[in-house]
């Protein structure tokens, strides 16, 4: 233990003795003791004076041993030895308040009755006695700090476990946005690529089409591109790069009908990125008999974001399991929220389907997520 260690060593004693600590710890340990050294029938049948004076004796003796475990627990929380220190704290702490605790008695004036005794001892009460005294504290203190001992070991397996929890959902998240990443990295490609083989036939039959679907394209890749490698977003830029996604992809499916209705409230929530487009892409990826149909409401409640989606036909309707694309969506936002996300997908009433997420209502400037790590 170096210098600075063993000067702060007092300061972190002192903040353990809270006194929340000795209003919980001392009436349980005086009385345990108090009753030890008369037995359950001399703690009852002893006249007023002697439960004073052996309440006395026993109360300075529990705060005397609280603080020399209190002092233990520090000492195994800086890498002492567990058992010869708490075994030191009961032994040192049960002598010492044995004598300090009579002083303190004869100090009061309080005449001491062995029990069963009406004779009022001298103020030299045998050595004996001092010695049954030390040897009770002993034994009720060592009980009380092995279940002590054994609480706070249970509670600290207990945090290291919440941690290493922690530790792998924080690991989880990281994993799942390098994946995420990668796959940016692969999808934009594809369909700027697919888009721009588009444009160039469109280019041999209808050049005005052709240059308004450009037009779109370069919209979209302004919403896009200062976002392409970013594993986060806000709802408004979401929304943004999926009206400049639908408006191209209208220029080769006529029959696309969509509405985007967001409140405004919710414009600058966080959204993670690669969430909202590909539930769109999905269900336009499987048109009704009357053309692509998708509704897309946004709405901020309290502390929650509501989003749903409402699609014309089925892409929604056979639910979450069995579709990799959903699973992997309800994966990333439980990996990201926990039990905070909610993602849910079946028929609509009265046709078609819908895919409905709830999360957090957290702000872009925001600077923790609920789960300790930014989406």
């Amino acid at each position: 233990m170096n210098a600075s260690t063993a000067l702060d060593f007092p300061a972190a004693v002192a903040r353990r003795l809270s006194p929340r600590t000795l209003a919980f710890a001392l009436p349980m340990l005086a009385p345990l003791v108090f009753i030890g050294g008369l037995g359950f029938g001399g703690a009852l049948g002893a006249s007023p004076t002697a439960k004073v004076a052996i309440l006395t004796t026993t109360a300075v003796m529990g705060l005397v041993i609280l603080v020399a475990v209190v002092i233990a627990d520090e000492a195994v929380d800086r890498g002492a030895p567990r058992l010869p220190n708490y075994a030191m704290a009961v032994v040192l702490g049960a002598i010492g308040g044995a004598l300090l605790g009579w002083e303190l008695r004869e100090a009061l004036g309080l005449p001491f009755e062995l029990p069963g005794s009406k004779v009022v001892l001298p103020a030299h009460h045998p050595e004996f006695y001092r010695l049954c005294q030390m040897a009770i504290g002993i034994l009720v203190g060592g009980l009380a700090t092995f279940v002590h001992v054994t609480r706070r070991t249970a509670l600290a397996a207990r945090r290291r476990q919440q941690e290493a929890e922690r530790a792998r959902a924080v690991a989880g998240r990281r994993t799942l946005e390098s994946q995420l990443q990668a796959l940016q990295a692969r999808v934009e490609p594809m369909f700027l690529f697919g888009t721009l083989a588009h444009i160039r036939g469109l280019y041999r039959s209808d050049a005005r089409a052709a240059g308004a679907m450009l037009e779109d394209l370069i919209e979209y890749l302004r919403a896009a591109l200062p976002h392409l490698r970013e594993s986060t977003s806000e709802l408004g830029q979401e929304l943004k790069l999926v009206r400049a996604w639908l408006d191209i992809m209208g220029r080769s499916l006529p029959g696309l009908r969509f509405e985007i209705d967001a409140a405004p409230a919710a414009q600058g929530a966080r959204l993670p990125a690669l969430v909202l487009l590909p539930l769109v892409q999905h269900a336009v990826a499987r048109p009704g008999t009357n053309g692509p149909r998708l509704r897309i409401g946004v709405t901020a409640s309290g502390a929650r974001l509501h989003i749903e989606l409402l699609s014309g036909n089925d892409a929604f309707g056979a639910g979450i399991a069995g579709v990799a694309l959903l699973e992997q969506i309800d994966e990333r936002l439980r990996v990201l929220y926990g039990e905070q996300a909610r993602f849910e997908a079946g028929p609509a009433q009265p046709a078609g389907s819908r895919a409905a997420i709830e999360l957090p209502l957290l702000r872009a400037s925001a600077d923790d997520d609920p789960q300790g790590d930014a989406p």
